[in-house]
């Protein structure tokens, strides 16, 4: 299996495409709605998690960082060190 990432500049673009985008009104939760991003940085985290590798550690800080997130990218790295 392809255990490769995507070059940032390609992952830089999905972030922006994902940014831009509305959530759909069924994404709603009793008046709160995740964002496509919130989404795509759960979805990297379990990844992560569950790879055990360091590739997948740093895209999780890399949308981090780009999302200004409550997380903190340097928090991340650590768990993925740890």
């Amino acid at each position: 299996s392809d255990t490769s990432l995507p070059r940032e500049d390609l992952d830089r673009r999905l972030f922006l495409a994902l940014q831009t985008s509305k959530p759909a009104p069924s994404e709603e939760r009793d008046g709160i709605t995740r964002s496509p991003i919130d989404d795509m940085i759960t979805l990297l985290g379990t990844q992560a998690q569950k790879s055990g590798r360091e590739g997948p550690w740093l895209r999780l800080a890399r949308w981090l960082r780009w999302a200004d997130s409550r997380s903190s990218p340097i928090s991340a790295l650590h768990r993925g060190l740890g």
